[in-house]
Order: structure tokens, then sequence, then C-alpha cells
């Protein structure tokens, strides 16, 4: 597991740290667009002290026009968006050139030190939650869409007085929405809401999907029984692509309903809260915020900001 991070740069192709004086180890290359390294380690000198503790996310071939957008609207959103839940930041780092800094921490939700710590941890696990429905909160309520919610993209801080912060992070689909109005969804499939659109309560149906998934862990569900293996799609197809084209096009939702499956899920969960000791009222608590927040239709939809505050109190 990678050691604490404070930022990430994103730097066009031709600017790369002088592999002498920094040793960079590669973090990730799961994502489309850009390559993951970390600082691994830092050879004495001003420029590795500057470098030591970075991460550094390079274009890939093609995409440098994408990932400079991407760099561009971290500024909006810094300069917009003041949370302690978002994964963001951004400083200069030559003269007049942007350079985007976010903070990273030990790592995913999926990391294994953090899945330990909610194994078993109702409490842990609500304030995840919390945690998780406040990042959303803080873009919502300036009328911006993540529109790439998943449980990979949300980032796990040490926090001595609670244990762990979660913070969103990853805006390559962010939208600054107009009064509100919706836009063509593009990107991940697992987490998107039936009307294929990305919104403020599109994000909320994938923030829901992933509460479900904290409660899998701190259940110690078995993968092949968890949500992302029987229900959720694994790869954006044809039809789904379709799917957005008429909801985009002609306000028409031609995605199957998955509401009473993931609904019968979430009751299967509640039953083995209340078999771990969890009292009723907290578990149905819980169900409810769940259901809430992944029907079918967004107009019925808890906003984010009402889930955090049922959330609080439980």
């Amino acid at each position: 597991m990678a050691t604490y991070l404070d930022d990430v740069f994103f730097l066009p192709p031709q600017i790369i740290i002088d592999q002498e004086t920094i040793v960079l180890k590669e973090l990730s290359t799961e994502g489309k667009s850009k390559i993951v390294y970390v600082a691994d380690h830092a050879k004495s000198g001003a420029v590795s002290k500057i470098y030591s503790k970075c991460v550094f996310i390079i274009p890939k071939p093609g995409r440098e026009e994408e990932v400079a957008q991407e760099s561009l609207l971290c500024g909006d959103l810094a300069r917009r968006c003041s949370s302690d839940y978002l994964a963001i930041s951004m400083r200069q780092l030559k003269d007049s050139q942007d350079v985007f800094l976010a903070d990273l921490a030990e790592g995913d939700m999926m990391n294994r030190d953090f899945q330990r710590y909610l194994q078993g941890n109702f409490a842990g696990t609500v304030r995840a939650f919390l945690d998780v429905c406040r990042s959303g909160y803080a873009l919502h309520v300036e009328e911006i869409a993540h529109g790439d919610i998943k449980l990979e993209n949300f980032l796990v801080f040490s926090d001595g007085k609670r244990g762990y912060t979660v913070k969103l992070s990853d805006w390559g689909k962010t939208k600054m929405l107009v009064e509100g109005k919706s836009t063509l969804m593009s990107g991940n499939a697992s987490h998107s809401p039936p009307e294929q659109l990305t919104s403020c309560q599109g994000d909320v149906y994938g923030l829901g999907l992933v509460g479900i998934e904290l409660l899998e862990i701190m259940l110690k569900i078995p993968v092949q029984e968890r949500i992302a293996t029987q229900l959720l799609p694994k790869k954006t197809t044809l039809s789904t692509l379709i799917c957005r084209a008429a909801a985009s096009a002609f306000g028409v939702t031609l995605t199957e309903s998955k509401q009473e499956s993931i609904h019968s899920h979430i009751d299967f969960l509640k039953q083995r809260l209340l078999e771990q000791g969890v009292c009723s009222v907290a578990s149905l608590a819980m169900s409810s915020i769940l259901k809430h927040m992944t029907v079918d239709d967004p107009k019925d939809r808890y906003s984010s900001g009402l889930a955090a505050y049922y959330l609080e109190n439980i």
C-alpha cells in the first residue's frame, strides 16, 4: 500500500522529471486517458524535496487535450467547492503553467486496511457512507455532477480522530450543469442510473450503490454474492450507448429496471445486519436510505443532502 501522498500532478508528456533525481513507480494504468506514477524514491537536492511525495499523472498518447481539460475543470472546482470530502486542490508549478494538484491517500476504498476497518464495524461504515454522501452534496449544491460515481473513485485518508475520512476524486466526467439540467452520460456503466444521464440525481443513484458495497464489506459478503458481481454491468456496451442516446434525445429510458433486484438485495443486507446485532431501528433506517437513493425514477430519489441528513441521525 502506498504511503501518504500529498499531491497529484497533471503534466504535459514532455515535462517528465529526471529519472536520476526522482524514481517513478507506476501506480495505475486502468484509466483510458492517463497513466499514474508515484514518486517512489527521491535523491538529495532541492528538486527531489519538492517532488518526493507526489503523484504524477501523464496523458496517454492522443489524450493530451482530454487531460488538459480535466486540469482546467479541477481549477474551477477548487474555486467553487470547499469541502473536506473532495480530493482536489490547485496551484502553479511554473510561470503561467497550471498544474492540477489533488490529494491522494493510502488507497481507494478497495484497499485491504480500510476493508479490515469496516468489517463488523457498523458505526464506521455509516461514517464512511456519510462522507460519500457529503462529497456528493458538496458538488450538487453548486449544480455540479460528478458523472462517474463508483467505489474506486473514493480515496481513503487516515484520520486519527475518527479512523478514516473518505473523499471523492477523479474529475474526468464531471459536468457543470446549467440550471440543474442533465447532460448525456459517458464512461462508467456499472453505477450509472437507469435514465443514463449525467445529473445530480444520477450521481445519487451511484452513491446509493456505493453505500450498498460498503455494507457488503462490513458484513463480509462473499464477492460472488455482491451487487457488483450479480447485478451491475461490467462495462459499457453498445446497448448502453443506445440507451444513453435515446435518453438524451427523447427523454426515454430504455434500460431494464433493476430496482426490484437491488431492493431485494438491500432487504437481504438488512437481515444480515439484524443477525450481526445491529438494532432494528438502525438497520431499517439504513435500508430505507439505500432504497430511496436507488429507485428508478430520479424525481423520487433522495438528494445527496437529504441522505446525509438521515445518515447523521442513525
